[in-house]
């Protein structure tokens, strides 16, 4: 049966909090897993080869049924998300299908590993945002440090101007990905970028629109970024890129794109 708790993008930033603090005191994966209940599912991260040779990876394949060559998805009492530490849209894609099979397998408890977190060596704030909807599920453990990554977001006065430029990038590759271009060698320099931008206007005017609003407010938020380690600009620039491609999946609705906090 499907859990029926409120939608995460239905909730204020207050309720995620609360919903946050809740998890850290009674819903975190243990640090230490050494056997499962027959319901339990182990949620490790894996090579987008599905080469299962160390770590968490090593012990779903001689514990918990997980498949050599097999990088997502469901074996036994495992769930493997593949890890792509240089294309982390195609992991957010990952772990969004993983939301949704756990949505529909309410009977199964899931508790995720630090993904991507270790030897790939992420950021904890970029996997933590592609988790976020799993604070919904009442079935889904998450690591203490993603639930504190994702309370740690929230508090957050408003969006940088990298977090938008993120969002505007992410919306210009999901428009090559309609149209069949290559966006990330059309956007590699500002030449190029300009000639794109053009195309874009005639073939995309609505989307268009977007795209120049974005771009205004990458400018009037530079302050916003003053303060903020390289690091952390990156982080926002990532998540503002899966928030684009996000949108894109579920409705292509780009106005959520402009609000200055999360994308809901």
């Amino acid at each position: 049966m499907p859990d029926t708790n409120q939608g995460v993008y239905d909730m204020t930033n207050t309720e995620i909090q609360q919903r946050c603090e809740q998890m850290l005191a009674n819903r975190c994966t243990p640090e230490r897993i050494d056997n499962l209940r027959e319901n339990e599912v182990f949620v490790f991260g894996a090579k987008p080869n599905g080469h299962h040779k160390s770590g968490a990876a090593l012990s779903a394949t001689e514990k918990y049924g997980a498949i050599e060559g097999k990088a997502e998805g469901m074996s036994g009492q495992s769930y493997a998300i593949p890890v792509h530490r240089h294309r982390t849209e195609i992991m957010a894609e990952a772990v969004s299908r993983f939301v949704e099979f756990s949505r529909s397998h309410a009977e199964l408890m899931f508790y995720v590993l630090p993904i991507g977190c270790g030897a790939a060596g992420m950021e904890v704030d970029v996997v933590a945002h592609m988790f976020k909807d799993a604070i919904e599920l009442n079935n889904v453990y998450l690591p203490a440090m993603f639930i504190k990554a994702i309370i740690k977001s929230v508090d957050k006065k408003g969006v940088t101007s990298a977090r938008y430029h993120g969002r505007w990038y992410g919306l210009m590759l999901c428009l090559g990905e309609q149209s069949g271009r290559d966006m990330k060698e059309k956007l590699k320099d500002k030449a190029s970028e300009v000639l794109t931008m053009l195309e874009i206007s005639n073939e995309f005017p609505t989307e268009f629109g977007y795209v120049n609003q974005l771009l205004a407010l990458e400018k009037q938020k530079e302050n916003a970024d003053k303060g903020l380690s390289e690091v952390e600009l990156q982080n926002d620039y990532i998540l503002g890129a899966i928030e684009a491609k996000k949108v894109f999946l579920e409705d292509k609705k780009w106005k959520r794109l402009l609000v200055d906090g999360d994308v809901k």
